[in-house]
Formats: C-alpha cells, structure tokens, sequence
C-alpha cells in the first residue's frame, strides 16, 4: 500500500486554512496524513488547526523557523513513503490523492510525479488553467536536470516525491529563502526519473502585490546564486560540454528574464539598493549589465532573449509568487 503524506507548512494564513484543509479531508481517496507545522504564528490559525486535531496530524517546531526550515521540519515528521506538499491557501482538487496514487501506480519505477494546476487569484477566483511547465511524460535523470536550468519546472503543491529519494538528494536546502523547491527539483533529479500526471490536481493562489515582488527582489537573486553556483553549473560541467553550454545558455535568459522583471517593476531607490547583489548576479552568468539604464529604468535585454508573450503578460500584471 502506498502511503501518502501531505504536508502542509504554515505561518499566519489562518484566513485560508478551512480552504485548504475542508477539499483534503473530504478526497475521494484519503492520503495516509494530512502534516500540518504550524511555525509560531500569531493570528487565529492555532485555534483554526484544533478544530481539525481529529482529522490532520499537527507538529510544532521548537522556535519559529524560516520558510524552508519549515518545509525541512514538516517532511522530516511526515510517515509516509510519498510526499506532497502544499502552501496553506491552496486547494486541492477533489481526486487530488486518487490522481497521484493511480501515477504512482502506473509507473513506479519513477521518484517524481508533478501534475497540473489552475491559478486563482487572492480572493479565490479562477484566472486561468496551466497545463503544462513544458513537463515531458517521463523524464531522465539528465533531461529531468536540464529542464531546471531556467527556473523550476515543476508546480510545488501539484507534485509528489519519493521520501527517500528526498532523503538520498539531502532534503530542502535551508540556505534558501524562496526557493527551496526548485532546489530540490534539481537535487531529485540526480536521484531518478520524473513522470507527469495528465490531470489538474490544485488551484494555486497567484498574489498581485506589487510590494511583495519589490521585498523578494533581494531573495530572489541570493537564491537563484546559490542555486546556478553551488547546483547547476558544477552539475553541468559533470554531464560533459553539451550539457555544460545548455546550463550557460539556459542561465544567461534566466538573468535577462530577471533583469528585466527587475527593470519593470523596482524604483531608483531599491535598484540601487540591490545594485551590488545584481552586479554579482549578472557576473555570475556572464552578463553585461548597463547600470545606468537599469537605474533610469530603460534596460532591455539583447533581441535574442526577448522575453515571450506569455512572460511580458506576467510581468506587465506585477504577479510575483510565480513569474518565470
């Protein structure tokens, strides 16, 4: 029998809880647990977990930990051999476990099952389907890899994983402080094959904030350094040249993506403010960068990492939780 946990790390989102909480216990097939690490908040979401003690498993670390210590703390206390893991104001679809357990069934010869979602916006109304991150059915270790060069290919609450091979890969990276899960997609895939469920399995909550895309600019870059300086470039030069040039190719868009988004949405001020750490960015994946212009915000990218349609679309809308 396969044993589902799904895990759900949280901090101060009681107004979403019953949202999250209400479509999970009421599945079609029920997962093995429902983990919830409720990290030390301070609104009502304690009282909100009690209502629920009889239905989800609630653990508490021992002192407020970051977001990905979280995620670390949640998966080390989950007791299932699959883990899926979920933000607390997202929702699942109602054969959400069904749809995973019959993949995992289907193919088990594979570590990683990611699926699709739908984006509804902060109130809960649907904005769009998105069926795909370019996920092909069943991907390599090396092609599971490549696809990761230019951001995360896989939706976090759409995609299941093998606890031990979440263990072999050396878990969440708590250096990071967005994006421990492309992370840990990158670590997965040197660890076994990643197949696709052909099904929507959540509707994830997009924020239009334009505040919250300006205090992530910082994150974003210190993460995406680590992830390109420490994962991806050493990885490459493992896999040969070929590999090596897609990684350089594929890092040097991801920066004009970034650059640009930078340009399009930060003021003087937090650009300049920023400027030493974009400086580093830039150099890392070999990028020159005209400083003036990205202050005046004039910077656009070579005509040849033009951004596609879709990605202008994104920016032009400020929606920062998933912009690449």
């Amino acid at each position: 029998m396969t044993k589902l946990s799904i895990c759900i790390p949280t901090y101060n989102q009681g107004v979403y809880l019953n949202k999250c909480l209400d479509p999970l216990i009421s599945q079609s097939v029920p997962p093995y647990e429902i983990v919830v690490s409720e990290n030390h908040s301070t609104d009502d979401t304690k009282n909100i977990l009690y209502k629920y003690s009889n239905e989800i498993r609630i653990v508490h670390p021992p002192t407020h930990l970051s977001m990905i210590e979280n995620y670390q703390f949640c998966a080390e206390h989950a007791d299932g051999d699959w883990l899926i893991f979920m933000t607390s104001d997202d929702i699942a679809e109602k054969n959400y476990v069904y749809d995973i357990l019959k993949g995992i069934k289907e193919r088990p010869n594979s570590i990683l099952f990611r699926g699709w979602h739908s984006e509804i916006n902060s109130n809960g109304d649907f904005l769009r389907k998105v069926p795909s991150l370019r996920m092909p059915y069943l991907a390599n270790p090396r092609d599971a890899f490549i696809e990761q060069f230019d951001g995360p290919k896989c939706f976090f609450e759409a995609t299941a994983f093998l606890k031990t091979a979440w263990e072999k890969a050396g878990g969440f990276n708590t250096k990071l402080k967005l994006y421990g899960d492309w992370a840990l997609w990158i670590a997965l895939s040197h660890v076994g094959s990643f197949a696709r469920i052909e099904k929507y399995l959540t509707k994830y909550r997009i924020w239009e904030r334009y505040d919250r895309g300006i205090n992530r600019i910082k994150p974003h870059l210190e993460d995406s350094i680590i992830i390109f300086k420490e994962m991806i470039f050493p990885k490459a030069q493992e896999y040969g040249s070929d590999v090596t040039s897609i990684a350089r190719k594929k890092g040097k868009k991801f920066g004009y993506e970034t650059l640009l988004w930078i340009n399009n949405n930060a003021n003087h001020m937090v650009i300049r403010d920023n400027i030493k750490i974009i400086q580093e960015f830039c150099d890392l994946l070999d990028i020159r960068m005209n400083v003036k212009k990205l202050l005046d915000g004039h910077y656009a990218p070579p005509k040849s990492y033009l951004l596609r349609s879709n990605l202008k679309r994104l920016l032009k809308k400020n929606i920062i939780k998933c912009f690449y």
